[in-house]
């Protein structure tokens, strides 16, 4: 390092050089001395009135050797000249034209083979939660009522079975348009004020028959939510078939019976109904499975509203949503016998509706047994889509026995692990615990008067 001598104490100063004159501190006498600035290089360091500036920097060029100009293509979507406006307007074309191919192309051969019901349902979405040990009765009925595609044959099969004069009703009935047809949403709110729960006053069980305390107030509980009125009505109306048609048609030959027992069956299931095909008659009755897949989305908003309306919680378990849901169907939907009388007076029309009312209209206007059943098993199935669900037909001595059939009551079935004291039912590898719609008596507690020994189980898959 170079050094310079104090100009007091003449002591030696090492300093570090440095463009242009600066002043350095003695360490002895603390005094400033003056360094002037000599160049060691001449020419090396720009002049004080010059100052130094870096260069500009230099991009790399590309260049292609031997070879042409590179050029940039633009495509204008208005251009000046007349010849490329024409262009232009065929290229779009062009592109139009291959861009609606395709879309047609992938229509055409990417939608499903699987049928769906109007509102968007899959018509099998609820069958591929059948349980394994469902009764082959409940299976071959599955298989009936699920519409089918005919063959050529099937088609001149069935032409000439509605050639049949006396099939004149059946030919009408096969030629209209048995899609669910949906309206508008009309949401209308719905409100169960001063709902009243009394299984709080159940002391104890003795058997079938509950211990009361009076002197306990009853639950109260507050539920509304918002129900679609137009669908409810809608899938009212639409579900049912011509009480005049019924299951009587005329045939010449195996081959017309067949064409149509499958065409029949087809237009039944878009109803809610189902066509038990057997040897020398056939029995007709409810879709169980088809009124619950198109009544459960809406009634989820419902289901959900109760649950945490009377367990106070946003999530419950399932033992204890179903018991909710139970209070609710027990105690805030009320009883009514003449269903089919209001669904004639309603609608003025001449179908049969199985003495069955839909859920949505059993949620506004109340029901009888099997319509309270029904709504029951459909706000389960709302919030647990898992849960193993049967609509028991058994006999009770409180209703009024029909004399063409051994059963004239309907419970709930649901496959929950049992408690104490809950009263069960068993087929085959399946256990149900039974569930009354009708009175108070919470989940697994029936009526001394139910007979469960001609209980009838049709599982809801």
């Amino acid at each position: 390092m170079p050094t310079i001598e104090c100009q007091s104490c003449r002591t030696l100063i090492e300093y570090a050089p440095l463009r242009g004159s600066v002043q350095v501190s003695c360490l002895q006498c603390q005094r400033l001395t003056t360094v002037p600035y000599e160049p060691s290089v001449a020419g090396r360091v720009a002049p004080v009135n010059n100052p130094y500036r870096p260069p500009n920097k230099v991009h790399a060029q590309w260049a292609i050797v031997n070879g042409p100009k590179p050029h940039s293509f633009r495509m204008k979507l208005f251009p000046r000249k007349p010849g490329n406006l024409a262009l232009v307007a065929i290229a779009y074309t062009v592109a139009i034209g291959l861009l609606g191919g395709f879309v047609l192309l992938f229509w055409f051969f990417g939608r499903p083979d699987q049928l769906h019901e109007s509102n968007g349902i899959a018509m099998d979405s609820a069958r591929k939660r059948m349980p394994a040990n469902a009764s082959t009765n409940s299976s071959d009925r599955a298989a009936v009522n699920r519409p089918r595609s005919s063959s050529p044959n099937k088609v001149s099969a069935l032409e000439s079975a509605l050639a049949i004069p006396r099939n004149t009703d059946s030919r009408d009935w096969l030629s209209q348009d048995h899609k669910l047809r949906l309206r508008a949403p009309e949401m209308r709110l719905v409100a169960f004020n001063r709902w009243e729960d009394k299984s709080n006053r159940v002391v104890r069980w003795d058997g079938n028959v509950q211990v009361v305390d009076e002197s306990f107030a009853p639950d109260q509980y507050i539920v509304r939510a918002n129900v679609d009125h137009a669908y409810a009505w809608e899938l009212e109306r639409h579900f049912g078939y011509p009480e005049r048609l019924g299951i009587r048609w005329t045939y010449e030959n195996d081959g017309d019976q067949k064409a149509m027992d499958v065409a029949q069956s087809s237009a039944y299931h878009h109803h809610g109904i189902q066509v038990q095909l057997q040897q020398r008659s056939h029995s007709i009755g409810p879709d169980y499975s088809w009124i619950v897949d198109n009544s459960a989305p809406k009634l989820r908003a419902v289901a959900t509203e109760v649950v945490r309306a009377v367990t106070r919680q946003a999530k419950a378990n399932t033992r204890t949503s179903i018991a909710a849901l139970t209070s609710y169907i027990q105690y805030a939907i009320p009883y009514t016998k003449d269903v089919s009388g209001e669904q004639r007076e309603r609608f003025h029309d001449d179908k049969n509706r199985c003495g069955l009312r839909t859920p949505l209209a059993t949620l506004l206007v109340g029901g009888d047994c099997d319509s309270k059943t029904l709504l029951l098993l459909t706000m389960i199935r709302a919030i647990d889509p898992d849960v193993q669900l049967a609509i028991i037909h058994v006999c009770d001595s409180n209703f009024p026995l029909d004399p063409t059939t051994d059963v004239n009551h309907t419970i709930t079935g649901i496959v929950i692990a049992p408690q104490s004291g809950e009263r069960t039912l068993r087929r085959g590898d399946v256990t149900y615990a039974l569930i009354e719609s009708t009175a108070g008596l919470g989940v697994g507690r029936l009526s001394p008067s139910t007979k469960l020994d001609t209980a009838r189980v049709d599982p809801i898959p």
